[in-house]
């Protein structure tokens, strides 16, 4: 999964399928999911990675999320039911994590078309 992201969480970029959150909140990530499901594309949210904009030279552009994502499974289960509390229909998604190269934990959800 790294290898997809890596340009984007480098470079702080983002693109219609890419969206960068430098941290997890569940509002924010329904607003962003159900942006997506209406788009009719595939897309990302990662967590923990500051956009380019926002970058600062004395401030890391990672921040770890493994408080919000160190199991998958828990985290998208709190997700669906937030979202579900919110929106009807649950637009389809999945909750995924990974270490960045500096071992902090990136959060990623992939909404699905």
């Amino acid at each position: 999964m790294l290898g997809l992201f890596k340009r984007y969480i480098e470079d702080g970029l983002e693109d219609e399928t890419i969206e960068l959150k430098s941290s997890y909140h569940p509002g924010e990530a329904t607003r962003e999911i159900v942006a997506m499901a209406n788009s009719g594309r595939r897309g990302y949210i990662l967590f923990g990675v500051a956009e380019a904009k926002l970058r600062k030279s004395d401030t890391p552009f990672i921040q770890s999320q493994h408080e919000h994502f160190s199991n998958t499974d828990d985290a998208e289960r709190r997700l669906r039911q937030f979202v579900a509390d919110k929106v009807k229909p649950v637009p389809p998604f999945r909750v995924h994590a990974f270490k960045w190269t500096n071992g902090e934990t990136i959060g990623v959800v992939a909404v699905m078309r």
